[in-house]
């Protein structure tokens, strides 16, 4: 019963502190709202991802204005850094939104956001939120056949 406890303890930890998720991706037109937790891109493609900062109740929050910061890293299938094979552009305008863009290397990485949960200068309360990040060659999603005209045999 101890083990429960200490869990559910845990759990309400976890739940009373302030979270970042990245609730908007678009690529390709297409919109995804949610908790986004992975993108599959192929080569040169781009997305555009938002965060938001919640409360423990889910209810939207504030950061300190001007503490996010965006980074990205990826290997290739050889363990190689080729981080610089995916360009990231943070929104001028906000600073919760970043164009993710691909290039022709096949990777898996993350992209993270850091933030201050606290929208005050006085105290720290750092803010997390990642999403792994795949980028491969395009796949044949159509078979076409062809044919000539018809002759006799």
């Amino acid at each position: 019963m101890s083990n429960l406890i200490k869990f559910l303890r845990c759990l309400l930890a976890t739940l009373e502190s302030r979270q970042l998720i990245f609730s908007q991706v678009s690529v390709d037109g297409t919109t995804i709202r949610g908790n986004i937790q992975m993108v599959k891109f192929e080569f040169n493609q781009s997305a555009d991802f938002v965060a938001e900062p919640l409360d423990r109740r889910g209810n939207p929050a504030s950061i300190e204005k001007g503490s996010a910061v965006w980074s990205v890293m990826a290997t290739d299938a050889d363990g190689n850094d080729v981080s610089e094979s995916l360009v990231l552009t943070v929104d001028p305008e906000n600073e919760l939104a970043a164009k993710l863009t691909s290039m022709e290397v096949e990777l898996t990485g993350v992209l993270t956001l850091r933030a201050d949960g606290d929208p005050d200068a006085d105290e720290t309360a750092p803010l997390v939120a990642t999403a792994d990040i795949v980028v491969d060659a395009s796949n044949a999603v159509v078979l076409s056949l062809t044919n000539t005209e018809p002759v006799d045999a």
